[in-house]
């Protein structure tokens, strides 16, 4: 899948179109606080694959798979088969 830079280190999927503007205002804010040490963010213990989540609302995450450098806006779905792909 392709993802757009939204913001700097904020992946979107696509043209983001189909992914509501005010999560990703809401996105931008969560990493903007990530970034002075005020965001909480959670380690994903899956085989150590050293990922990072940050619940956004209802079924949106932002994952991390380099510590926070960049951050991808996804559904829980496709959250859900990301983590599972790189565990197997």
């Amino acid at each position: 899948m392709k993802y757009t830079e939204v913001a700097p280190g904020l992946l979107v999927p696509g043209a983001r179109n189909h992914i509501p503007l005010g999560h990703i205002e809401k996105a931008r804010s969560l990493i903007a606080r990530f970034r002075c040490g005020k965001q909480e963010y959670k380690k994903i213990k899956l085989r150590g694959s050293g990922y990072w989540k940050i619940n956004l609302s209802g079924p949106w995450r932002l994952l991390s798979r380099n510590k926070g450098k960049t951050w991808e806006l996804m559904r829980h779905e496709h959250y859900l088969q990301e983590i599972h792909r790189c565990c197997r």
